[in-house]
């Protein structure tokens, strides 16, 4: 409801400047654009239960599926917190760690935050080739954080954050092939929901130039960081939006772009749910 309401409110504000006659509504793009969403869920999910694994706690993909269904509406609630607890909570009535399912949270996050990282220097360079190297100086900045991506120093980087959020110290080591898989998934999962991103945008707003696509596939996860350092807000809800609108007015006409970032909470909660909807029938009938 509150999620409602904030888009509504945003939405009248912008409801004379928005070109209806350039709009078309195609069905088949929406649809298509919640399955990628779902697809990237399944591969986010699965990701984490690679972690479970490698941190020497076995789960079967349907508990994990459960475990993370149930527990990722905690984002929308104030705090960043109850996401964490719900899952860990969850994971224990299924007899597992709690210190180890709370470590892999930390995991997951961490690979979340430094793959979104690779969509990023993407669209600084996208934004560079359309408007004159703008925002060049903050790719050099960012440039060295690809080392974290080393895997040594990926553990050690999670063991640092570890200490700051103050986990009990827990000696995890990855291997090689486990951290490219893992890596992979979280990869894919993000080109995924981008595509899906782009679908959603599509449905509605057709005039995309191969320019305006390159935006659309790099500028979700750019504002999902934004929205992910909001500690404040749930679900990063406004914060991620405005950084959305902020980062599409170079590809899309100012009206899309606000559309389009409002859209995107619709089309997350919608998903999310849908998801939750086949989880829960699932459950009921297997």
């Amino acid at each position: 409801i509150v999620v409602l309401s904030f888009i509504i409110k945003i939405l009248f504000s912008y409801w004379k400047k928005i070109p209806w006659k350039e709009l078309t509504f195609s069905p088949l793009y929406l649809l298509f654009s919640i399955f990628m969403y779902l697809i990237s869920a399944f591969l986010v999910i699965n990701a984490w239960r690679y972690i479970l694994l490698s941190l020497g706690e076995k789960i079967k993909m349907k508990n994990a599926i459960e475990i993370y269904s149930f527990s990722m509406f905690g984002r929308y609630i104030p705090g960043k917190v109850w996401m964490f607890v719900g899952r860990v909570a969850l994971a224990k009535d299924k007899g597992k760690s709690t210190i180890k399912t709370s470590f892999s949270i930390l995991i997951e996050n961490a690979f979340l935050l430094f793959t979104s990282l690779f969509y990023l220097f993407a669209f600084l360079l996208t934004i560079k080739s359309g408007e004159g190297g703008k925002y060049t100086y903050f790719f050099f900045l960012l440039l060295p954080l690809l080392l974290v991506l080393y895997p040594p120093l990926f553990s050690k980087s999670v063991y640092f954050l570890s200490r700051i959020f103050k986990f009990e110290p827990f000696l995890w080591k990855l291997k090689p092939r486990e951290y490219f898989r893992i890596f992979f998934l979280f990869l894919l999962s993000w080109g995924i929901q981008t595509m899906g991103f782009s679908a959603m945008v599509f449905s509605f707003y057709q005039k995309i130039t191969p320019y305006t696509l390159s935006g659309l596939l790099t500028t979700y996860p750019t504002a999902w960081i934004v929205g992910f350092l909001s500690f404040i807000f749930p679900g990063g809800l406004g914060v991620r939006e405005g950084a959305l609108i902020f980062l599409l007015k170079p590809f899309l006409p100012f009206p899309i772009a606000v559309v389009s970032a409002l859209l995107s909470r619709i089309w997350t909660t919608a998903s999310e749910l849908i998801w939750l909807g086949i989880v829960i029938l699932l459950k009921k009938t297997i």
